[in-house]
């Protein structure tokens, strides 16, 4: 079901970012209503990627498993995103480049805030990224391909992190009433 839902999300955000390229490769203008919609729930994926992160009990581990989620919406979102630009470019580039130019920049800017939002709140919540993998992040930010191996590790970094450390708060809040960890006899120094 996360799977679906996460499919869901990265196909609004894919057509959101394409929008433009969508109306004008369609020749369909009459779709006010329904990119006002899109446009709607694309914020509201941007704001609440996943149903799941609102079952973490901690801020912390809430905004760490969105932040998670969020990068891999743009992960798949940006993979349909390219191969669309490429198909697109073929067929519109002898005559409306400028109208590929446009989609495309459209689509960077769009792809570029789901990834922004998604990435600052790993930085500013994980504990299990350490300093490393935050630094390997923004130096081989800018190396393609590498840069893909790098965002896959950092979301499953991220995303076990927040689904361990919830686990375990569950199974501590279990567990408070049986007093396991309370000694028979007090300690005496």
């Amino acid at each position: 079901m996360k799977r679906l839902v996460r499919l869901f999300n990265a196909g609004i955000v894919f057509i959101v970012a394409n929008l433009y390229g969508l109306i004008v490769g369609s020749k369909l203008f009459a779709l006010g209503l329904i990119s006002i919609l899109l446009i709607c729930a694309f914020l509201l994926i941007n704001i609440f990627p996943s149903y799941h992160g609102r079952k973490m009990k901690t801020f912390r581990l809430r905004h760490c498993h969105n932040g998670s989620e969020l990068l891999s919406i743009f992960l798949i979102s940006s993979s349909l995103s390219v191969v669309y630009l490429t198909l697109l470019a073929f067929r519109l580039f002898p005559l409306l480049s400028l109208h590929w130019m446009t989609s495309f920049f459209i689509a960077l800017a769009i792809e570029l805030i789901v990834f922004i939002n998604g990435i600052i709140r790993v930085y500013l919540t994980s504990q299990q990224l350490y300093i490393k993998w935050r630094i390997i992040g923004i130096l081989v930010g800018w190396v393609p391909m590498v840069n893909l191996f790098v965002l896959v590790k950092i979301i499953k970094i991220t995303r076990n992190e927040s689904v361990f450390e919830n686990q375990k708060i569950i199974l501590n809040d279990k567990r408070k009433d049986q007093k396991i960890c309370q000694t028979k006899y007090p300690l005496l120094m």
